[in-house]
């Protein structure tokens, strides 16, 4: 009820003010989130967690996070001015492929990052065959045209997701399918 009714308030009242925060989108159970409101023009803010859990704590501008489980939650800030913000924050299970993609993009170093890693998604996404063993040619000769000469700066990324993927227990078609577009999904996720 406090929630709705900071909501309706704030809502209610011309916008004078501006939060200004820093956070990520997404992390994994364990990871510790610093929510940095430091800039914002609201001199006191006031923090809430939907849904509400103890691993959250505000203190002045700043707000720290670390979840057990993974799940969807929002962060609601209220200023004076008045001043209202909410973020959205999903957290990944910790050995989870779209954590290990998130991972995995930060080893490569290149000058178009973004523009190849939808590439490298697009290619993921597009292969199909009927074996195994079409789909990992497929996805070879996918790679490659959708890399092209930038093939090299992504060697980190595909030997960590090649050994990632060594370790699950993908055995048919079907989960080669399933587990392609998870990454494609993974990769533009983290891109954008």
């Amino acid at each position: 009820m406090k929630t709705l009714f900071i909501l309706l308030v704030l809502l209610a009242t011309p916008c004078l003010a501006e939060i200004k925060l820093k956070a990520p989108d997404t992390c994994v159970i364990g990871e510790l989130i610093v929510f940095d409101a430091l800039e914002s023009d609201s001199e006191v803010l006031v923090w809430e967690i939907v849904p509400p859990t103890e691993d959250f704590k505000a203190r002045g501008k700043e707000a720290f996070f670390s979840s057990r489980q993974d799940g969807d939650y929002l962060i609601i800030i209220a200023g004076s001015g008045p001043v209202l913000l909410v973020h959205s924050i999903h957290v990944q299970g910790s050995n989870s492929l779209d954590s290990r993609i998130k991972e995995l993009l930060k080893k490569v170093v290149t000058t178009n990052g973004r523009e190849e890693a939808i590439k490298l998604a697009q290619s993921f996404r597009g292969v199909t065959g009927t074996s195994i063993t079409e789909i990992l040619d497929a996805t070879a000769k996918a790679n490659r045209a959708a890399l092209g000469d930038s093939l090299g700066n992504w060697i980190p990324f595909l030997d960590g997701l090649a050994a990632y993927l060594d370790s699950t227990n993908l055995e048919s078609r079907d989960d080669y399918v399933k587990t392609w577009n998870a990454i494609a999904d993974a990769i533009e996720r983290h891109v954008k």
